[in-house]
């Protein structure tokens, strides 16, 4: 993976107009190392919050994760009381999420965000129980609701700083700021980083859509009532200060927290005026579960142990396991950069091809970039993403020049010459129903066994042509969302003008009465 721990880099002062493409964020949030996979504990906690069955029932799917969690669960605390299953889960949670992401970063105060984070799942979760919902999964949702500004945070620490300083300066909604300044924001990016955790879709959405008012929100989503719980619990946890989010947007009152929710306003009260208790509770919880070891920082998986490419052309069975665990290895969730390492990784194994790197790359017309992957004998891999044109029809034959095809489709021409030699290589298109999505680079002297490498081709455009179309439709789905939000945002201002200028109708109605009797005055004087 090319850069560091952030793509702010050398060029931190670089203009704010001066903004990074979400390509580069999406590729830095799935690959760095400063964004930590989950452990297992967390992992399993999360999926078992809306498995829909007791927690006790779900997580017995890992023994090891249960035994650990029941131990932690027979403690005691600070009220003497034990502290129950469902507690140890979600302070395991939560201590788990601190520690991983630590307590340095750019401008973000990470103490006191996480503060607000855990108020927020204290918050959603006694919302979602006092309406009769999963209160577990409003917990989480809560408690992650943010968690694409660490996100933003690690990646572009000096940038993000100076979102933070004009939010503070009175811009407002974070959200726009965001995306005013860096061209995304912290939902969407919150969305993608927790895409690698395989949290569950309601508490993805979540994540994604809070900031959404309820009528942007689809009725008939299945997590539409989570979004509330946890839209709402940010409002009432920004209303009382707790902890601090950066957010300079006004927080709704107890009405309308109370329309959102289903709840009644004196509920919505009672949940806020409880909510400084509640929480210091559980702060005193996740100590106890950090003190007594249940969160440390998570250890990395030292990952797949690299395989060395074979030098010989692989058999037809050979063929078939190669595209068999390539298919194990992807989903339509997988990122793009990834899919691209997995194909040329997939396709060196079975060409034989062990003493030259081999490129595989995917094009998206819908979102005008290309995805390069490279992959050196060694099995160190490369991965670059560039703006691109859409792409003309696909190269007739399966083989043609590198160059020739790439220098049209890239902008500029020669984006990715740092890492390849164009005039070097040869290009064998990955085509699906007739549409060109990639193709595979190899060195243009090397022999390839065609019998067995067009079925293998035909696959490898099958799954490219699969995540692509996922890929395009959540495109399009986060264009949808965010102009939804600057229409929400748009009437909330509209309303805001409607009310200034009535309260300068009515203090000019007020100076006009106050008038006439000032004018009588001196007259009879």
């Amino acid at each position: 993976m090319e850069g560091g721990s952030n793509i702010d880099g050398s060029h931190g002062d670089r203009p704010l107009r001066d903004k990074p493409h979400v390509q580069q964020l999406e590729v830095l949030m799935a690959r760095l190392d400063a964004l930590p996979a989950l452990p297992p504990e967390a992992t399993v906690i999360l999926q078992a919050s809306t498995a829909g069955d007791a927690l006790a029932e779900a997580l017995q799917a890992d023994p090891a994760v249960a035994a650990r969690l029941a131990e932690l669960a027979g403690q005691t605390g600070g009220d003497g009381e034990a502290v129950g299953l469902e507690g140890a889960c979600l302070a395991v949670l939560s201590a788990t999420l601190r520690a991983a992401f630590g307590a340095a970063g750019g401008g973000l105060d990470r103490p006191a965000f996480w503060d607000h984070c855990l108020a927020a799942g204290v918050c959603a979760r006694d919302i979602a129980a006092r309406a009769g919902r999963d209160a577990p999964a409003a917990f989480a949702a809560g408690l992650l609701h943010d968690v694409g500004k660490i996100a933003l945070d690690t990646c572009l620490p000096k940038s993000y700083a100076r979102v933070l300083e004009a939010v503070a300066a009175g811009r407002g909604n974070i959200a726009r700021v965001e995306r005013e300044m860096l061209g995304i924001d912290h939902t969407v990016a919150g969305r993608r980083l927790v895409r690698h955790w395989h949290v569950p879709a309601g508490i993805e959405e979540a994540i994604w859509l809070h900031h959404h008012p309820g009528e942007a929100v689809p009725g008939a989503l299945a997590g539409a009532a989570l979004i509330a719980d946890v839209r709402a619990a940010d409002d009432v946890v920004r209303r009382l200060s707790i902890g601090f989010s950066g957010n300079g947007a006004s927080p709704a009152d107890d009405n309308g927290l109370a329309r959102a929710t289903g709840l009644a306003p004196a509920e919505v009260s009672a949940i806020s005026d409880d909510l400084p208790a509640r929480l210091a509770a559980h702060r005193a919880l996740v100590e106890l579960v950090a003190d007594a070891g249940g969160a440390g920082a998570p250890d990395r998986p030292a990952g797949p142990a690299r395989r060395q490419t074979p030098t010989a052309p692989a058999g037809p069975g050979e063929v078939l396991a190669a595209l068999g665990d390539l298919a194990g290895r992807v989903t339509p969730a997988t990122p793009m950069t990834e899919i691209c390492q997995e194909i040329a990784r997939t396709f060196a194994d079975v060409a034989g091809i062990g003493d030259a790197a081999v490129c595989a790359f995917a094009v998206s017309a819908a979102a005008g970039r290309a995805t390069l992957a490279v992959r050196a004998p060694d099995g160190r891999q490369t991965c670059r993403v560039s703006e691109c044109r859409a792409p003309a029809p696909a190269p007739p034959g399966r083989r043609c020049p590198a160059g020739e095809v790439l220098r049209h489709l890239l902008k500029p021409p020669d984006a990715w010459s740092d890492l390849i030699d164009l005039n070097a290589l040869s290009c064998l298109p990955l085509v699906s129903r007739g549409r060109w999505l990639g193709g595979i680079l190899i060195p243009a002297d090397a022999a390839v066994e065609d019998g067995l490498l067009h079925p293998a081709l035909d696959v490898m455009g099958s799954v490219l042509a699969g995540v692509s179309a996922r890929a395009e439709g959540e495109l399009l789905a986060e264009r949808l969302a965010r102009a939804s939000g600057r229409l929400a945002e748009t009437r909330e201002a509209l309303a805001e003008a409607q009310a200034l200028a009535a309260i300068g109708e009515m203090a000019a109605g007020a100076t006009s009465e106050l008038n006439n009797p000032l004018a009588v005055n001196p007259g009879r004087a």
